[in-house]
């Protein structure tokens, strides 16, 4: 969606579109992760998160935030800025 048709973001100027992410990345499934954390941190964040498959309960890979990718889905989405939760 277009930020213009955002009013709750309005400021004075132009319209902008703020976007709230993970400060980590999951994957589901197999394939390179280059990010990704192994052990009790994956655990732990993995267990805060709730970040298991909604269907099957599988587990999900935990990984680094990758800030390039962050960038580019931003500028995508024509978000003004990113809050990092």
């Amino acid at each position: 969606m277009h930020p213009k048709w955002l009013p709750w973001c309005r400021v004075s100027g132009p319209p902008c579109l703020r976007k709230q992410v993970k400060a980590y990345t999951t994957r589901v499934g197999e394939g390179p992760y280059p990010t990704e954390i192994h052990g009790d941190l994956a655990e732990e964040l993995r267990e805060e998160g709730a970040e298991y498959g909604t269907t099957t309960g599988r587990p999900r890979r935990i990984g680094w935030l990758d800030i390039p990718a962050l960038q580019y889905v931003t500028r995508c989405d024509h978000a003004s800025t990113s809050a990092v939760r």
